[in-house]
């Protein structure tokens, strides 16, 4: 994403995460929905957390639609966060997606619980009607970095003062635990894929572990939109 041009994007149905309201092009893009269900982004004890969480706040459209965790409800209203925002909660209390366990996506209801945010982002584009969708910038490799933290400067954020590097994803994950991590997301992933049925999930993400869904190249996807 730090070469790829993104302003083709600006009239597309786009869902984005984290720390995109970072990216040069984000106001050019203009996310229709935006994704935030690590509970560690809300925690007000932690000085990097609390001026994320708040920046994101004060720099997101207020036409797009936020997706959050519903434990994390009385904690934005309590601080007023997107309060210019509608708002999306998700019901991902219940056991996450694995083979012995049956599940559903409708989001009106409980649903499994998420390791991570791109897992949310399909389950809502899925409820909303959506057959056919883009992957960008979900490498998933998490494995091939050492355990001290889970990101490196492959991020288009990657050193800011505002960026989620500089506070809750610089903490110290055992290397076992990445590898049980990466384990259930990967499994969540093929299980989501198999759940949806007819829907299309194309991952144009270069070097994506992510290997469920089929690769193709964004320059070739976007190509028309130009």
């Amino acid at each position: 994403m730090k070469q790829q041009d993104l302003s083709v994007l600006k009239n597309e149905w786009t869902f984005a995460t984290a720390g995109f309201y970072l990216h040069p092009q984000f106001d050019i893009v203009h996310p229709k929905f935006y994704a935030i269900i690590d509970s560690d982004c809300f925690r007000e004890d932690d000085p990097g957390s609390k001026r994320f969480i708040e920046n994101i706040s004060d720099k997101i459209h207020p036409d797009t639609v936020m997706i959050f965790l519903i434990n994390n409800e009385l904690n934005i209203k309590k601080r007023g966060l997107f309060s210019k925002n509608k708002i999306i909660y998700l019901n991902a209390l219940g056991c996450p997606m694995n083979d012995e366990n049956p599940f559903h996506l409708n989001i009106d209801k409980e649903i499994p619980g998420l390791q991570n945010v791109i897992l949310a982002n399909i389950i809502c584009a899925n409820y909303m009607g959506f057959k056919t969708m883009y992957l960008m910038g979900v490498e998933h490799d998490w494995l091939t970095k050492p355990s001290t933290m889970l990101c490196d400067d492959k991020h288009f954020y990657e050193g800011r003062p505002d960026s989620p590097q500089m506070n809750i994803l610089t903490k110290f994950v055992p290397y076992e635990k990445s590898c049980y991590f990466a384990f259930c997301a990967f499994m969540a992933h093929r299980l989501l894929k198999e759940k949806m049925g007819d829907v299309e999930i194309f991952n144009l993400t270069p070097n994506s572990f992510l290997d469920v869904y089929p690769f193709k190249k964004y320059e070739d996807v976007v190509r028309d939109l130009k």
